[in-house]
């Protein structure tokens, strides 16, 4: 009897859920069949341009940057990226994207070393932080002020 392993797409290449994990763990700079040349990585971000720096975006967006452009140059220079080249900001660009897709691939089909949400919206927006009754609370947007209210008082 042969077992069929689920393999997910990203950029043309196949994963499967431990290999996304190994890159939302690790990162792509650690190394990504595929992924690694700057040759490889500069062909992937012009024919996937417009899916990297739509996809970066959103993600930007959501956790306040300006755009996919500047998520990806304030990452650089928080970790000591020089921003010499355009071929530079394309790599990062593209590791990005996969470290990203990655673990949304990861969430969405239960892996288990990925949180997931049961029941919850996949729109709504979740705040750890600590409180008096420990570390790591986690609260969603909506239950934010009631908490703060339930402390203050």
């Amino acid at each position: 009897m042969t077992t069929s392993t689920k393999t997910f797409e990203i950029l043309g290449h196949e994963f499967e859920l431990d290999q996304l994990n190994d890159i939302a763990t690790h990162g792509c700079d650690a190394g990504v069949s595929g992924f690694i040349y700057s040759s490889e990585l500069h062909d992937l971000y012009q024919e996937n341009e417009d899916t990297i720096m739509s996809y970066l975006d959103e993600h930007a967006f959501d956790i306040g940057e300006q755009n996919g452009f500047r998520m990806v140059l304030n990452s650089m220079d928080r970790r000591g990226i020089e921003y010499d080249t355009l071929q530079i900001f394309k790599e990062q660009a593209v590791w990005m994207f996969v470290e990203l897709f990655a673990v949304q691939l990861l969430q969405r089909n239960g892996h288990p070393d990925w949180i997931t949400w049961e029941g919850e919206s996949p729109d709504a927006i979740y705040h750890q932080f600590e409180t008096k009754v420990g570390a790591n609370t986690i609260v969603s947007d909506d239950q934010i002020l009631q908490l703060a209210n339930h402390y203050a008082s």
